[in-house]
């Protein structure tokens, strides 16, 4: 049986802490040939379609603020399946400048600002946007949607840049549907049409939860603020 070129073994992974649980996935920290890796485990429940379309759609994507795939399981081996990315020791963007400290103690505004860039927050808080925008046009070009835009689903790698990640509830644009759109976005993210069901998953509802996550960055990680602010 010829093994589609994704595949990736089970035995050449080895697995260690969890470091994330997700409603439809675990994710775990571990090494595949001398890489540091996120494993993302899918729950037993999905089936082989869900799993097959999300790495067709993810394996498509290539751009450096969007997260690699490096490959997943063999589709035809038994449940759980799993599928294989960089493992970012930076964490999530909110996490990061969270732990952001001014003279060993959390602090806000100007003196975070510092810390964070320098003379002035303006050029590196616009370019955390600058590259999260970057990744939804270009996923836009490609004509899908990533639908759950939101600080935690933004990474960043060695060098302090922003990935897109968390594609699983990425959707091909002519393929959405009421049924799939219902899972788009977190409630705080989500633009009034969506959340009062009135409209299907479209470019415009990410933008939205795009300006949304921008607060979450002014705000240095804090999405009760991006709640406020909805």
């Amino acid at each position: 049986m010829n093994l589609p070129s994704w595949t990736i073994a089970k035995s050449d992974i080895i697995f260690q802490e969890l470091i994330g649980r997700r409603f439809f996935s675990n994710v775990y920290k571990g090494t595949w040939r001398h890489r540091a890796i996120a494993i993302k485990v899918l729950e037993r429940s999905t089936d082989r379609e869900t799993f097959l379309a999300e790495v067709a759609v993810w394996k498509s994507l290539n751009h450096p603020n969007v997260l690699r795939l490096y490959g997943a399981s063999d589709p035809s081996q038994e449940v759980p399946w799993f599928l294989i990315s960089p493992y970012m020791r930076n964490g999530s963007l909110p996490e990061y400048l969270k732990r952001l400290e001014w003279d060993g103690s959390m602090v806000s505004g100007a003196s975070m600002v510092s810390e964070v860039c320098g003379d002035s927050s303006e050029p590196d808080l616009l370019r955390f946007m600058v590259q999260i925008s970057r990744a939804m046009e270009y996923m836009h070009s490609a004509l899908v949607v990533h639908g759950d835009i939101k600080g935690a689903n933004v990474l960043l790698d060695n060098d302090l840049r922003c990935v897109l990640a968390d594609l699983g509830i990425v959707k091909i644009i002519s393929q959405i549907s009421y049924k799939n759109a219902k899972h788009a976005h977190g409630l705080r993210w989500q633009s009034p049409d969506l959340m009062a069901k009135h409209s299907l998953l479209t470019k415009e509802n990410n933008v939205y939860a795009f300006g949304v996550t921008c607060v979450e960055i002014v705000a240095f990680g804090e999405s009760s603020l991006a709640n406020d602010a909805r």
